[in-house]
């Protein structure tokens, strides 16, 4: 009987063993599993369509695009909710904060794997690329039901910053200009792809007009008047927020918005693709109705003083040098403003 019961002792004990052992393979297992980085397609690409959009392709002078670090989205940190919270910078009348956004993998691979709302093309008759089209491609971007969550999460933090709601604008504004100038490595160098708001804030990148739609996002949700001023002759598309007439460009009603770099609302005197001045008459996308951003006046006077001082620099090429008028430096403080960025 006794060889019996230490018999048992030892079949017990080996299957306790051989129990250990698969638990310690399936942990190891669960330990190499992939995190997620976005939908490949058959050619290993983002699986974000191509389309053909104005703007698109924008670039600033100073502001070359690089692509994001990695091949897209990755999330080390996120646990059993899929979710990782990151801090997006922003700089108010000189005082610097975080906003902070709740971002998930899974929402990112929704997103990807999506057909763009419109396609179009100037060689495809069944769709050509009219203005009607391109306002309903961006109205599409901008209200992509799947993100009201995260975006609205995001304005909510805004908000809770102070209780104005100007200088929410002002914070959502510096936020995305903040936000680095770049395309992902599976649209190439803008060739069209474009990726929604909740997208950009992953990548932490964006060109001209996937920040502009961004910025529309949460300015609508602020509950501004908003347009997309989309310059296709110059190949490069800005917010616009709506203003008194006094502070709007060229007489559209909104206020001039750059949204690839820093630099103060309602200053339009900055080199584009390595050349001069924008110089086209944009076409309007208006985006949203409501309330007029009319404490901008603040900005308007402070971008032309902004001009005035570094007018001699800029347009002779020379760029701006620490030596420049130190009036520069109260503007470059109040507005986060990077010089060898502006020049």
């Amino acid at each position: 009987m006794a060889g019996a019961g230490n018999s048992g002792v030892k079949r017990s004990a080996l299957a306790l063993a051989i129990l250990l052992v698969v638990v310690l393979l399936l942990v190891a297992i669960c330990a190499r599993a992939p995190h997620f980085t976005g939908i490949p397609n058959s050619t290993g690409q983002s699986a974000i369509l191509p389309v053909t959009a104005p703007g698109s392709n924008g670039t600033i002078r100073a502001a070359e695009p690089q692509a994001a670090p990695g091949s897209s989205l990755t999330f080390p940190e996120e646990n059993r909710t899929g979710l990782v919270t990151r801090s997006f910078p922003y700089v108010l009348r000189g005082e610097t904060g975080t906003v902070n956004a709740s971002l998930s993998s899974a929402m990112y691979s929704e997103l990807a794997a999506e057909v763009p709302p419109e396609m179009c093309s100037p060689d495809n008759a069944t769709v050509p690329c009219t203005h009607e089209v391109f306002s309903r491609f961006y109205l599409n971007m901008v209200n992509e039901p799947d993100e009201n969550e995260t975006l609205d999460a995001l304005v909510n933090a805004i908000r809770a910053k102070t209780p104005v709601r100007d200088d929410q604008a002002r914070i959502a504004i510096s936020l995305v200009q903040q936000i680095p100038y770049g395309y992902h490595p599976s649209s190439g160098r803008g060739n069209g792809s474009m990726r929604y708001p909740v997208m950009i804030l992953s990548d932490d990148n964006g060109l001209c007009d996937e920040k502009a739609v961004l910025l529309a996002s949460l300015l609508q949700r602020l509950g501004y008047g908003t347009a997309l001023l989309d310059f296709s002759s110059d190949n490069h598309m800005v917010l616009g927020i709506q203003s008194p007439a006094a502070y709007a460009y060229n007489n559209s009603g909104y206020a001039f918005v750059e949204t690839t770099i820093p630099l103060i609302v309602t200053d339009d005197q900055e080199f584009y693709n390595g050349g001069g001045r924008l110089a086209g008459v944009p076409d309007i996308y208006p985006v949203s109705d409501g309330a007029s951003f009319d404490s901008v006046s603040e900005e308007y006077l402070d971008a032309r003083e902004f001009i005035r001082l570094t007018k001699s620099g800029r347009y002779t090429g020379s760029g701006l040098r620490a030596s420049d008028d130190p009036a520069l430096q109260p503007l470059v403080q109040k507005y986060g403003l990077n010089l060898s960025l502006a020049a």
